[in-house]
Parts: structure tokens; sequence; C-alpha cells
């Protein structure tokens, strides 16, 4: 059974939010997993489900670090803001110098 299974039977059971760590400690060693940080295997393979699948996933995040059945989270579905990924950008001094550089 399959990590994503495992975590889908404890948020059904639980019909409420919850953390990576609670649903380790409510699935109880039934985690296919033998890493030692078994919350943190959840948290990613949960993230990693949530931004393949979007929408379609059947698993949905409710707050920061909670996660939920999408049938269950009746709206309360929270988006975190998109990081954004520009890169750095040369300043003044930076783009002065390289001219000068170039002029030598």
């Amino acid at each position: 059974m399959s990590t994503l299974a495992v975590v889908e039977k404890v948020l059904r059971d639980a019909r409420v939010p919850l953390t990576a760590h609670q649903i380790v400690t409510r699935a109880r060693g039934r985690l296919p997993s033998a890493a030692k940080r078994l919350d943190v295997v959840v948290a990613r393979d949960l993230s990693l489900n949530l931004r393949k699948l979007g929408k379609e996933s059947r698993f949905a995040r409710t707050g920061p670090g909670l996660f939920t059945l999408r049938e269950f989270a009746g709206g309360r579905i929270y988006e975190p803001e998109p990081q954004r990924r520009g890169g750095w950008k040369w300043t003044e001094h930076q783009l002065r110098a390289r001219s000068i550089r170039r002029l030598a």
C-alpha cells in the first residue's frame, strides 16, 4: 500500500485537517517507508501530489502544514503565494564596472 493510500485512510477517518506529524502518529506503523522522519516523507508526498495534480488531487491544503481530503475541505483550501523566481539582476554599479572593463 502506498504512502498516499495510507494517508487517505487516516484523513478519511479523522475528517479534520491534520499536520504530517499527526498523520504519522495516527497511521501507527502502516506507512511503507523506512525513513527516520516519516512526517517529512508524508509532507513531501502530499505537497508533490498537490503540485502535480492541482485541483484534480484528492488532497487539499487548508493551512500551512495542514492537509485534508478535498471532499472535507469545503472551500477552506489554502493557496500559498507563488515563489518569485526572477533570479538576480545587475546593479548600476556592476553594469558600470562591467562596461569600464570592456573599454579598457
